[in-house]
C-alpha cells in the first residue's frame, strides 16, 4: 500500500468521524469551528472541522485498520501491517532534523527539536455539511450621504 492510500482514506474519513487513529502514531480530531470574519481580505468564511493531532492517542481503535482492509480487499491484519510500515516511514522521515511531512490535503507535520508540530491545511473543509463552501470576499459598504443632507449637518440642522 502506497503512503497516499493511506492518507487518502483519513481525509475521507475526517468526513464522517471526528478521530482518526493512525496508530503507533497519535490521532486527527475534528472539532466544529463556527463561521467567522477575517478583517484581513475581508473574508466570511463558512462553518468547519477544525483538524489537530494528538501523538497519545496512539492505540488502535480498528477504524482506519478496518477501513483500509475494507478498500484494499485484505484482511485485517494484513491491513494494519501496512498501516504499521507507513507509520514507521512517516516516524523515519520526521526523525531527521527539521523535517516535514505533508499529510495530503490534511494538513503538515513539522518536526522542531524533538517535537513535533501539526498544522491543518486550511484551504480544507472536512465538515460535510459546508461541503462545496468557499470563502466569500465581503467588500465594506460605505453609506455616503446626500449632498443636501451633508448641508443640513455642517450647518447645524440635524
Amino acid at each position: 500500500m502506497k503512503e497516499s492510500e493511506v492518507i487518502s482514506v483519513v481525509e475521507r474519513l475526517l468526513y464522517k468521524h471526528d478521530c482518526i487513529v493512525l496508530p503507533g502514531f497519535g490521532a486527527f480530531i475534528g472539532n466544529y469551528r463556527s463561521a467567522r470574519f477575517s478583517v484581513f481580505g475581508h473574508k466570511l468564511y463558512p462553518p468547519s472541522k477544525e483538524i489537530t493531532f494528538n501523538p497519545k492517542l496512539f492505540k488502535n481503535d480498528g477504524l482506519l485498520v478496518s477501513e483500509v482492509a475494507h478498500e484494499e480487499e485484505i484482511p485485517y491484519d494484513e491491513a494494519l501491517s501496512e498501516i504499521t510500515a507507513f507509520v514507521k516511514q512517516l516516524k523515519h522521515v520526521l526523525s531527521e532534523k527539521d523535517a516535514s511531512f505533508s499529510f495530503g490535503d490534511v494538513g503538515k507535520f513539522v518536526q522542531e527539536g524533538d517535537k513535533v508540530f501539526f498544522f491543518q491545511n486550511d484551504a480544507s473543509n472536512y465538515l460535510l455539511s459546508s461541503w462545496g463552501l468557499r470563502p466569500l470576499i465581503v467588500r465594506p459598504v460605505i453609506q455616503s450621504v446626500p449632498e443636501s443632507d451633508a448641508a443640513q449637518v455642517s450647518a447645524g440642522n440635524p
